[in-house]
This record gives C-alpha cells, sequence and structure tokens, in this order.
C-alpha cells in the first residue's frame, strides 16, 4: 500500500512545503501524494523531505492481521 501521507507527516512536511521545495504547484504534490506517482516523482518527493522511498510503501499496521490464527501483525520494510 502507497502511503506517501504518512511519510510527510513523518518527517515533519506538508504537501505545500514539498511543493515549495520541489517547485511545483501545490495539486501537482497532491496528485503524487494521492494518486499513482511516476518512481522519479516519488523519489523527488522522499529526496525533497530527506526519507528512503521505502517508506512510501509501508502499510497501516493496525489493519494487518494473520490470515491463520486473527493475531495483529507488525511488518517492517527495510531498504
Amino acid at each position: 500500500m502507497l502511503n506517501i501521507k504518512d511519510a510527510l507527516k513523518r518527517h515533519g512536511y506538508t504537501q505545500r512545503m514539498v511543493a515549495k521545495k520541489l517547485g511545483m504547484s501545490e495539486m501537482n504534490v497532491s496528485q503524487i501524494v494521492n494518486g499513482n506517482p511516476t518512481y522519479n516523482k516519488m523519489q523527488a518527493v522522499a529526496d525533497a523531505i530527506g526519507a528512503d522511498i521505502t517508506e512510501f510503501f509501508q502499510s497501516d499496521t493496525t489493519s494487518m492481521v494473520c490470515p491463520h490464527c486473527g493475531k495483529p501483525i507488525t511488518v517492517c520494510f527495510k531498504a
């Protein structure tokens, strides 16, 4: 699951701040955050906020459960 919005929050950035840093309109950044962005656009946002692009793929762990036992599980992505 792509979750750029949470990565922005974790790094203390708003979409407006990223737009200004990248020289883009807020609408373009919103389309990247909420749409289906290209790798290059995701990498540009990651670089702008000082994040690794893999952070954009972290899932909401509260909604993940083991399909066998039903217990909550945590998934971590490492580059």
